[in-house]
């Protein structure tokens, strides 16, 4: 940069320079957060969550911080103490935070990201469906793979990862399908 003179040059330079630093910075944090996983689930215990309610206080949160690209979220919120799974609040929320900024990274301008939960049996499932471009069914097995990402856009390509192991670590399931114009993740826990 010292040694450009164009101002407009510089600007871009330093833009791409800044843009790698926040791409490496989320990298290092989600490296670190994988690598606490397996130590802080064997010393946690499991209580009652209610699903419902946690996702409408993550909406929320969300939504008061905005929304790029003017994505909606919509969230049919189930009957209280329906949606209620074994498991620890905190991971859970990270991993429908994963999930969230997942579906918002494809979706597509304008468009809106759907959040579904309901009780089946002795299983809670909750599905988050985009309105992207879809995942090739080729690469719908990779997207839980550590650092795999279908067409680098932004992100480590941990999250899915991240979240596809508290998902287990839970005692759970977290798939993917997908056709064009829709992606679904599906996370299953025990009520």
């Amino acid at each position: 940069l010292e040694t450009i003179a164009d101002p407009g040059l510089k600007r871009q330079l330093l833009d791409i320079a800044q843009d790698d630093v926040r791409r490496l910075d989320r990298l290092v944090t989600d490296i670190a957060e994988a690598s606490r996983i397996d130590a802080q689930l064997s010393h946690t215990r499991f209580e009652p969550v209610d699903l419902g309610q946690l996702i409408e206080q993550m909406i929320l949160a969300r939504e008061a911080r905005g929304i790029e690209r003017q994505v909606r979220l919509a969230f049919a919120r189930p009957r209280r103490d329906v949606a209620v799974v074994m498991g620890e609040e905190a991971r859970l929320m990270l991993v429908i935070d994963n999930l969230l900024d997942n579906a918002l990274n494809h979706t597509s301008a304008g468009t809106g990201v759907v959040l579904e939960a309901d009780r089946r049996d002795d299983h809670v499932r909750l599905t988050v469906t985009d309105g992207g471009t879809g995942i090739p069914r080729a690469d719908l097995r990779r997207v839980f793979e550590p650092f795999y990402t279908s067409d680098g856009r932004r992100g480590s390509g941990l999250g899915l990862a991240i979240a596809r192991e508290l998902s287990e670590r839970m005692g759970g399931e977290l798939t993917a399908e997908s056709v064009p114009g829709r992606t679904t993740f599906a996370l299953t826990l025990r009520a």
